[in-house]
């Protein structure tokens, strides 16, 4: 990729972040993915990508920013535990198929540009479908700051009849006083526990055994025949078991 930084496979290494959003590491990305379209010729641009579908949400607006880069400092699944690139789930497409790559650098790009913009443009998009019954949030990325959540609550109360999900490690901002048809989830890993006056979501380790509790759910590995997630409330957590 031209002059960009590869990433050396360190173990607990989290010096992606130190890296600014165009001259971002890329931790090592081949370019050999299934997109024919050469890494050298990558360039983010600010650009609103929107995603109908993928698949553990079957079909589902959503949208991504560039993982880790747009998350919180310190989280867990930013860290190399194991070498070659975070633990995060979403770096493994980010890294490895070009198209994602500019789509989700776009975004970030975009929304880091020109905040105003990049939420009017989804709305614009979003008010046009028919029966939208569910969009998420951050496929990978997460919540920017106090502003971006902001913006997230007024396109949920311009589109009242659809249910908003976004899983967040984002602990410091205010959650209080969102639509009801926004739910945010407070993401849990290992040690990374936070989250009182939200529905969380944890992370079940390979290798533990130990049982739900009545207010607990377990991910059954797709949305498509799901949607509870966007139903959830305090108090109560889908368990993902490690993969």
């Amino acid at each position: 990729m031209g002059n960009y930084a590869k990433c050396q496979g360190s173990k607990n290494c989290s010096k992606c972040r130190e890296c600014d959003v165009i001259k971002l590491a890329v931790f090592g990305a081949s370019g050999n993915g299934k997109d024919s379209k050469k890494w050298e010729e990558i360039t983010w641009k600010p650009e609103l990508h929107l995603s109908e579908e993928n698949n553990k949400l079957g079909k589902m607006w959503n949208i991504s920013l560039a993982p880790v880069i747009s998350c919180p400092e310190g989280i867990p699944c930013g860290i190399c535990s194991k070498g070659n690139s975070p633990d995060c789930y979403a770096v493994k497409s980010f890294i490895q198929y070009p198209s994602v790559f500019q789509a989700w650098g776009d975004n970030l790009t975009f929304v880091k540009q020109d905040m105003q913009s990049f939420f009017t443009e989804i709305y614009n998009v979003l008010k046009t479908k028919k029966n939208l019954k569910y969009f998420r949030w951050h496929v990978a990325g997460d919540i920017l700051n106090q502003e971006y959540l902001a913006h997230m609550a007024i396109i949920a109360n311009l589109l009242p009849k659809t249910q908003f999900l976004a899983f967040t490690k984002k602990t410091e901002l205010d959650y209080s006083n969102l639509p009801a048809n926004l739910v945010i989830i407070a993401s849990q890993w290992g040690s990374y526990q936070w989250g009182n006056n939200l529905p969380k979501a944890i992370l079940r380790a390979t290798g533990e055994t130990w049982e739900l509790t009545e207010k607990q759910f377990l991910c059954p590995g797709s949305c498509v025949n799901c949607k509870q997630c966007f139903q959830l409330l305090e108090g109560e957590s889908v368990v993902f078991d490690q993969h």
